[in-house]
């Protein structure tokens, strides 16, 4: 697809992540972040966005495209939910894969600042890749990945709170599809399915040897589904 002045094509980490700024905590809102994409957009002198999100910005990207129909050309939503209200089925998740008594452990001591964060992730990370999978794949990501404890805690806070977009699944506009792992443990398919079911038109992509990163454990098969459906939506 050729991206022009009116639809484009870009990337960002929320407030409070990557190289974006570290606002005070009360800061870190849903309203916020929405506000931010929005800002950007509006900063590359773009009227539409091709949006992808994946995870915790997946439940941004898909709020975005609730609150701004008409600036959203395409919206690929990976590994992501429309709530988080199933906790008890990412608890039954990580009993299903038996995982090492280390690994557990490190999953129930969530971490106490940015250095912890680093280390907790990279302890957990067997959870997050297929069983299939060297966890070591994720280090090239963790690599380039700016740690902020407070910004992390917030998010969890925020969207285990405040977020819940199922009943308006239905209002999203934009060509949408929804991207996977098939051993996604904490956005498991049965997020993407309601989803996939919800969204008008919305497509489904799982990926059957990944777990939450399936842009990371099947690279090409990812790169080549999403530029297939660009160009058959387009």
């Amino acid at each position: 697809m050729r991206w022009t002045t009116e639809t484009a094509a870009t990337s960002g980490s929320a407030r409070g992540n990557g190289r974006s700024g570290r606002p005070p905590r009360e800061e870190l809102t849903l309203d916020g972040w929405v506000a931010d994409a929005d800002a950007l957009r509006a900063h590359l002198g773009v009227e539409r966005v091709a949006v992808l999100g994946h995870s915790f910005g997946g439940c941004i990207g898909l709020e975005y495209a609730l609150r701004f129909p008409s600036r959203v050309s395409h919206l690929l939503l990976v590994d992501t939910a429309p709530a988080l209200d199933y906790w008890d089925e990412v608890a039954a998740n990580i009993d299903r894969r038996r995982p090492p008594a280390a690994v557990r452990a490190a999953w129930e001591s969530p971490p106490a600042d940015d250095a912890g964060l680093a280390d907790w992730l990279a302890a957990v990370a067997p959870l997050y890749v297929h069983p299939a999978s060297d966890p070591a794949l994720l280090a090239p990501l963790m690599s380039r990945t700016m740690f902020d404890h407070v910004a992390w805690a917030r998010s969890v806070e925020v969207f285990n709170r405040d977020y819940d977009a199922t009943d308006r699944l239905a209002e999203v506009r934009a060509p949408t599809l929804i991207v996977v792992g098939r051993e996604d443990f904490i956005c498991p398919p049965s997020r993407a399915a309601v989803m996939r079911e919800r969204i008008p038109g919305a497509e489904l992509a799982v990926f059957e040897r990944s777990g939450h990163f399936p842009f990371a454990e099947e690279p090409d098969a990812f790169i080549g589904v999403v530029r297939d459906w660009l160009r058959r939506v387009a």
